[in-house]
């Protein structure tokens, strides 16, 4: 499985963030959280989220998986991983 790394993470987010039409707020938790907020090295395989996942996230992801090239899991915590 793929690790992500830091500057990966936040490029992606940022894409995600670009494909976004309106402002949203999504809480990062587990290993992503602590790459980006606590430059932990180690990175992390996907970015778990405490936020529900609604349609215009999900659309946002995929054209963020695309425009960013990071084909990177994105789900809620204790949710399954795909096929979002």
């Amino acid at each position: 499985m793929r690790t992500f790394l830091r500057d990966e993470l936040v490029l992606f987010l940022e894409a995600v963030d670009a494909a976004l039409g309106k402002r949203l707020g999504v809480v990062i938790i587990g290993g992503a959280a602590a790459a980006i907020h606590y430059g932990i090295e180690l990175g992390t395989h996907d970015i778990d989220t405490w936020t529900n996942i609604q349609e215009e996230l999900a659309r946002a992801v995929e054209q963020a998986r695309t425009g960013s090239g990071l084909s990177l899991p994105f789900a809620k915590s204790g949710r399954r991983r795909w096929p979002i």
